[in-house]
């Protein structure tokens, strides 16, 4: 099942934090994709799953795996109770909106509508443009990327 945006995201992640404080315990986590996206008003939209691009210990930002054990079964137990996937909150994260805009199938999918959202400026669009080229250097993809970057750099401007 979807979490059905930003209501849906927001109380599936209270009901998180409140059994690991029923449990003694907490964490603190940065999300990234649609969810965020969602709970920052910038989107409005279903989305399967919330990424965990980090957690933070002691004051400082790590990266998130392995999530702790409470976290982890906290997030099965709301994934049982309503009916989510298994893994609605995972550290699987795809990268950047434009990573994932060029990974599907060309510049009509949500991932073009969350980074039109975003308003990117022309040099956040090449600086995204560039990490995306280093995580797949494959020609096939480069020519995806630049027609993404094509795209939403004209609708933007």
């Amino acid at each position: 099942m979807k979490l059905g945006g930003r209501e849906v995201i927001e109380s599936a992640l209270a009901a998180v934090g409140e059994i690991l404080a029923l449990r003694g315990s907490s964490c603190s986590i940065v999300i990234l994709g649609g969810a965020a996206l969602n709970l920052h008003g910038v989107v409005d939209r279903p989305t399967i799953d919330v990424d965990v691009l980090a957690r933070e210990q002691a004051g400082i930002l790590i990266p998130p795996d392995p999530l702790p054990d409470a976290l982890r079964s906290a997030i099965a137990v709301i994934a049982h109770d309503r009916g989510f996937l298994e893994h609605w909150m995972n550290t699987a994260v795809a990268g950047h909106e434009l990573y994932a805009s060029a990974d599907q199938t060309g510049p009509e999918n949500v991932h073009v509508r969350d980074l039109l959202a975003l308003r990117p400026t022309a040099v956040e669009l090449d600086d995204a443009a560039e990490w995306v080229r280093r995580q797949d250097p494959s020609p096939g993809f480069h020519e995806i990327l630049a027609k993404v970057v094509s795209y939403v750099d004209g609708a933007l401007r």
